[in-house]
């Protein structure tokens, strides 16, 4: 008995920790192509967007929001990527 409840938990918690996970791996999926899409916007593709920091990501971010050309964008993110 006390076998059958412990692997009820152990199979309650795998279930309750692979929740989480698959949760996460999408909300990365999405903010990569979100990332994917803001360099499209300005002419940069074939950008690693998943290896990039969270601080350049920030700061590209930041300048797709910036009122500057897209000429201006490019080349200010180039020069974040190459960091």
């Amino acid at each position: 008995m006390r076998n059958m409840i412990g692997a009820a938990v152990v199979s309650t918690l795998a279930a309750a920790a692979t929740v989480p996970a698959i949760a996460m791996e999408q909300e990365l999926n999405m903010l990569e192509l979100a990332a994917e899409s803001a360099l499209n916007s300005v002419g940069l593709r074939d950008v690693d967007v998943m290896g990039l920091t969270v601080s350049q990501l920030a700061t590209i971010q930041a300048i797709i929001n910036d009122d500057e050309s897209d000429q201006d964008k490019k080349r200010r993110i180039e020069a974040v990527i190459t960091r």
